[in-house]
């Protein structure tokens, strides 16, 4: 848990004497004192730290210089690191790992609708499922049953800004008109769960704003998820999504449009999840574990 003590994870560590130790760093999951400490007692190991996310924020520059070997998903996060940053110790860049698309089946049509998209995630303002609802809006009117699903995860630490989000968002979904339209569901929900909803709707939208202060660089593990349940996607051109090939769409006229072209062209989203599945090839697991062991053992 965030702000507990790292000793006893330390200490196994330690017994179990590795050659390398690859830590997964989140913000939201590591906290200053701790991390900083317990890189501090590994200093005799090869410590590998790969961040996921990268800011511009200055103040996060106390935990970045600990770690002794970072990977990033993306070129730009290394460039913020490296040149804005100037942090002295080696940054490699590793895509993200995919999930290959084993199966396109797909279930049997509950919304009884053909006009359908969802889009999931942690029930942020970044994540901007505001996007989607106004989306949907003008999707109406040229088709009256479309129908759009969030699936917005919530976190214990985030109670207050999460309710506040929703009751802008349901607000937002009364004045446009949408209350048949609009379903948000509000918890985690489980990897069956998303399946199920990923098979079902005809498209995935990931509408993510970072820009300012507050821009992220670090890849989405959520897209290429949805990409391998053989569903298109559009997303924004905010760098979570850089690299994948994904329709691109920033403002809710340019998402309409391209739900447009998927809903009425069954060619077009065929030929959107080929792009996709290809990506996901090229991007594996495996592959990617390949370009790992190329570090650990140069």
């Amino acid at each position: 848990k965030r702000n507990d003590s790292c000793q006893e994870l330390i200490a196994e560590l330690k017994q179990w004497n590795p050659d390398i130790i690859l830590f997964q760093h989140e913000f939201g999951l590591w906290k200053a004192r701790p991390w900083i400490s317990m890189m501090n007692q590994l200093s005799q190991y090869r410590v590998i730290v790969t961040m996921h996310s990268v800011f511009h924020h200055r103040d996060k520059m106390i935990v970045e210089a600990s770690m002794p070997e970072i990977i990033v998903h993306l070129e730009g996060a290394r460039n913020v690191l490296k040149g804005e940053k100037e942090l002295s110790q080696p940054v490699h860049v590793i895509p993200h790992g995919c999930f290959s698309c084993t199966d396109r089946s797909r279930l049997w049509n509950f919304y009884q609708s053909e006009h359908t998209f969802m889009t999931a995630g942690f029930l942020f303002r970044y994540k901007n499922f505001e996007n989607s609802i106004r989306a949907a809006a003008i999707l109406k009117e040229k088709y009256p049953d479309v129908y759009f699903t969030g699936i917005c995860s919530e976190s214990p630490h985030a109670s207050v800004e999460h309710e506040s989000y929703y009751q802008d968002l349901m607000e937002l979904v009364e004045h446009l008109g949408l209350q048949e339209n609009v379903g948000l569901i509000r918890g985690f929900q489980s990897e069956s769960v998303l399946d199920a909803y990923l098979r079902t709707n005809k498209a995935a939208v990931f509408p993510y704003v970072s820009k300012g202060e507050h821009e992220c660089f670090g890849a989405s593990g959520a897209a290429p998820y949805s990409m391998s349940r053989a569903i298109p996607l559009v997303t924004s051109s905010a760098h979570h999504f850089h690299s994948l090939p994904t329709l691109k769409a920033d403002s809710p006229e340019e998402i309409a449009q391209q739900l447009d072209f998927l809903f009425s062209d069954a060619k077009k989203s065929e030929e959107q999840v080929e792009k996709q599945c290809r990506y996901l090839e090229e991007n594996s697991w495996e592959n990617v574990a390949k370009k790992y062991v190329a570090i650990f053992c140069d």
